[in-house]
């Protein structure tokens, strides 16, 4: 309980390569340890110490069930008790890792959205519940395949074409989204990345589209054409700018929708894809 991270680290990795029957028990408390103190490294080092889990369940020939269990708490960190219900609860939700690339975009450890969670300003900025991504599946490319099917078919991860029911359950003047899009490069100005079906208590919905380099870029477009972020996106949608760890440029936008009926509830939300070539994503969704 009073060793450094790294020492609990290699405790489990060495329990792990004896087949000590007492791994499970340091796997707990490294996961304990580290939930009590929620830093970026600390959430990156948690979904490490699942996996490593993962993996003893995977070549102990466990149940699909359980498996897909890990899984899911590996993408979704406990959320903070005293956040405010405006900042909504995506965890039911996740499909993606902000803190560990082989559940995002499958390789290449600059490959992890935990920059935002580092870097974006909550205090100066619309805040966010920043703890995990939903992602979809792209448009078709020239070649009739997703984006999905062209670069992901070796990582065993995919990702569907909506996601369905996003609780929100109160009124709103605005709604905020912080999202971006993975192999977009190739999205045309304008073509509808996703759509935001927003519905009310009374079955009623509102339609909001993401237009690609209107609403919503690549996020590594500020790394390969630095200053085209600022020249696509007006500077209300930007939502970051800035380092990734490594020193390099990220960027997400920040669309957000004006609700035409506030006095009526909000009950749920769709995010839906589009025809853009690239996959949209949103980390945090904020009511105002």
């Amino acid at each position: 309980k009073t060793s450094p991270v790294d020492a609990g680290f290699l405790a489990m990795t060495i329990a792990e390569k004896i087949g000590s029957k007492e791994i499970d028990d340091l796997i707990n408390l490294q996961i304990s340890i580290l939930q009590k103190d929620p830093s970026t490294e600390n959430l990156t080092r948690r979904a490490e110490v699942l996996d490593l889990r993962l993996k003893t369940l995977t070549t102990s020939g466990s149940p699909q069930d359980e498996i897909k269990k890990l899984q899911k708490l590996i993408i979704t960190p406990p959320r903070d008790k005293n956040l405010s219900p405006k900042l909504v609860d995506l965890s039911d939700h996740y499909n993606a890792s902000m803190f560990y690339y082989p559940y995002f975009q499958g390789m290449g450890k600059h490959n992890s959205l935990s920059f935002i969670h580092k870097y974006y300003d909550q205090e100066n900025n619309i805040p966010f519940d920043l703890r995990g991504a939903i992602r979809l599946e792209s448009g078709l490319f020239n070649d009739g395949k997703t984006a999905g099917e062209k670069f992901l078919s070796g990582s065993k991860l995919s990702y569907p074409n909506e996601v369905n029911g996003i609780k929100i359950n109160m009124r709103a003047n605005k709604v905020h989204f912080l999202m971006g899009a993975s192999f977009a490069s190739y999205m045309k100005k304008g073509v509808k990345s996703a759509t935001f079906k927003i519905y009310y208590k009374d079955k009623t919905f509102e339609e909001f589209p993401i237009l690609a380099l209107i609403d919503i870029i690549d996020w590594w477009e500020p790394h390969h054409e630095p200053g085209n972020m600022e020249s696509l996106i007006s500077e209300d949608k930007i939502g970051y700018l800035g380092q990734h760890q490594n020193g390099s440029l990220r960027g997400l936008t920040k669309p957000y929708w004006i609700n035409p009926f506030p006095e009526k509830e909000i009950s749920h939300i769709d995010f839906l894809n589009g025809d853009a070539q690239g996959q949209p994503f949103i980390v945090g969704i904020t009511i105002e």
